[in-house]
């Protein structure tokens, strides 16, 4: 019989009442064994057991040609793991089965891989928003719009009813994957939210754009604070950014930036920090390529006239009429205008998103992170340690939180003393559903 491993242990023999309780058990279990798997790398020592062709299957996703990148199946594969592990048997995830809701899904599958992502983004490994919170697997795990073979494969092998154990040495190779692309970064202080008035924002940006960085900050930041603004007037859609020089044909995404709601492209976005005539054509490929007719550059033009851009649409003999509708605005002006609409909270969140797009798609840059913390600390925007300081506004809330928490979970009392909002809601979420 194989030794069960300290952290599973805790686990274990335990006769859930109720989804929430499994949940919270599969986020502690993934959460450990992520843990170990980087203290195991950094020491040295080799994961236990033969994985075989299924965990390089899907784990391959987690290399692109510009480097590691995020992979929504190799998350999802840790966290079905991590479900089979926390019940103590191999769950029949392939319909029909009682295992699954009516969606084909776990119940409660996205708060926990939401969480997987959070503690991954902690070790600064490329991690998705949550492998379930995009609508790709909304009807199952193998639904049509998946069409994901590793995933596939993976569902057929835990339908063939493997060992326990066997379950066990795949989640331990799958964490130790995810191990083996931790990198340092300079890490962000915590930011006083309520210090990011619109002046202090700009001063942050101006400093940023001045700085090279090949197109970097420019992206980033305009991803950031369209995610932010986003939020707050379209819940529903979502921000998608990529690498920095990443071709949006090889790259598979039509613009630097994407707006979507679901899988349907809202608008493209084009970003330069250099002359806007060099992003022209590329925007109209962009969208005669795509279902969006519309397409925004959003690069250095200050002063631009209309007749200016007529000319220069003409001499590039770019379609118009029923073509492709082709905007350009000026960068700063840009940023300046969305960061007017936010909050100094969601600046401040927009900061941090800046810095975990660095940290997932600038992994040839750490220089540009370390500069942007030095900024933050210059422009006296930071407190001390991780996260975003909470503002007086909600710090009454966050008190009575503590309070009530005692016999929450370990994680959740740890992020709620961060002030994280976003994870004190989910809490409050799963407690108000619980009860």
């Amino acid at each position: 019989m194989p030794v069960v491993p300290a952290e599973r242990q805790r686990w274990l023999g335990l006769n859930f009442a109720n989804d929430q309780q499994r949940n919270q058990a599969v986020k502690g279990l993934t959460e450990e064994a992520i843990e170990r798997a980087v203290a195991e790398r950094r020491a040295g020592v080799a994961v236990s057991g033969t994985h075989g062709a299924l965990v390089q299957e899907l784990t391959t996703s987690l290399c692109g040609p510009s480097g590691p990148r995020a992979s929504a199946p190799a998350e999802l594969a840790l966290m079905l793991c991590g479900y089979c592990l926390a019940e103590g048997r191999v769950l029949r995830l392939l319909p029909p089965s009682d295992d699954l809701q009516r969606t084909n899904r776990l119940a409660g599958d996205r708060t926990v891989s939401e969480h997987i992502s959070r503690v991954l983004g902690r070790f600064n490994v490329p991690a998705t928003d949550g492998a379930m919170q995009s609508s790709t697997y909304r009807a199952g795990y193998q639904a049509a719009q998946a069409a994901d073979p590793a995933v596939r494969d993976l569902l057929q092998w835990l339908s063939a009813g493997p060992g326990l154990d066997e379950v066990e040495v795949l989640f331990r190779h799958l964490a130790r994957a995810f191990a083996e692309l931790e990198l340092a970064f300079a890490e962000l202080p915590v930011l006083t939210a309520d210090a990011f008035s619109f002046v202090a924002m700009k001063r942050l940006v101006e400093r940023l754009l001045a700085h090279p960085s090949q197109g970097a900050y420019e992206q980033y930041l305009v991803a950031a604070l369209l995610h932010e603004e986003f939020a707050l007037v379209h819940p529903s859609w979502r921000v998608e950014t990529k690498a920095v020089g990443a071709a949006d044909l090889s790259s598979q995404t039509p613009g630097d930036v994407q707006v979507r709601q679901r899988q349907a492209l809202v608008q493209a976005i084009e970003v330069s920090a250099n002359d806007w005539q060099g992003k022209l054509r590329q925007a109209a490929q962009t969208g005669r390529r795509t279902s969006t007719r519309q397409v925004t550059v959003v690069a250095p033009a200050d002063g631009l006239t209309a007749d200016e851009l007529a000319g220069a649409i003409s001499s590039a003999r770019l379609p118009t009429g029923g073509g492709v509708d082709v905007a350009v605005v000026d960068l700063p002006s840009f940023v300046d205008a969305v960061s007017a609409r936010l909050t100094p909270q969601s600046r401040a969140a927009a900061v941090r998103l800046v810095h975990r797009h660095l940290v997932t798609w600038g992994r040839t840059r750490p220089d540009l992170v370390s500069y942007l913390v030095v900024a933050v600390a210059d422009l006296g925007l930071m407190a001390a340690g991780p996260g975003v300081a909470p503002s007086p506004t909600i710090a009454e809330p966050l008190t009575r939180l503590r309070g009530l928490s005692a016999q929450a979970a370990d994680d959740v009392v740890v992020e709620v003393d961060r002030g994280d909002l976003e994870a004190v809601l989910v809490w409050v979420g799963d407690r108000l559903e619980a009860e």
